[in-house]
């Protein structure tokens, strides 16, 4: 007779034994489970593929919106600056031709009327002649009307510059609205 133990693993051999058939569809049964698996997971894939698809179209768009933006504003920048450079050129060639007609003008008519001429200097109380009390006056006079033209000049040149300034902030703000 067997011993208790002995039969108990005859049991769980018999127990465990299947037949080939069973074993087979076991099998078939788990070979479908994981394809079907496969399945759900491949879909699932492409899904998670297809939004980022159309993710990335949806930035590329956005970049691609902001890159116009962008060029729109610098095309606008450029075109200010230019008509800024334009007026401050005027205005340099307008103060250079009033530089040279004030020259050309004082040395003509001053020259040759007051060298003969003799005045009593309100500056020093000298006596010198008129050509030179004058022409001091007129030269101190030019000097202040040309210091005035260059500062009209650099007032210009900043405004050029604060416009400049102002279209490219501008063009920052809207490139990040």
């Amino acid at each position: 007779m067997l011993e208790a133990w002995e039969r108990s693993i005859y049991l769980w051999r018999v127990k465990s034994h299947v037949s080939t058939k069973a074993y087979a569809r076991r099998q078939d049964d788990e070979r479908r489970k994981k394809e079907a698996k496969l399945k759900e997971d491949q879909k699932a894939f492409e899904r998670r593929c297809a939004e980022r698809e159309a993710e990335l179209a949806r930035r590329t768009r956005d970049v691609w919106n902001r890159e116009q933006a962008v060029t729109r504003s610098e095309a606008h920048t450029d075109a200010k600056l230019n008509e800024a450079k334009k007026i401050l050129n005027e205005a340099k060639a307008a103060l250079k031709t009033a530089q040279n007609a004030s020259e050309g003008a004082l040395d003509v008519t001053m020259e040759s009327w007051m060298r003969t001429h003799y005045a009593t200097n309100p500056a020093n109380g000298r006596k010198e002649s008129h050509y030179d009390i004058i022409f001091k006056a007129a030269h101190a006079d030019r000097n202040k009307a040309l210091s005035k033209g260059w500062t009209a000049v650099d007032e210009l040149q900043s405004k050029a510059d604060y416009m400049k300034q102002r279209d490219a902030q501008q063009s920052d703000d809207q490139q990040y609205t």
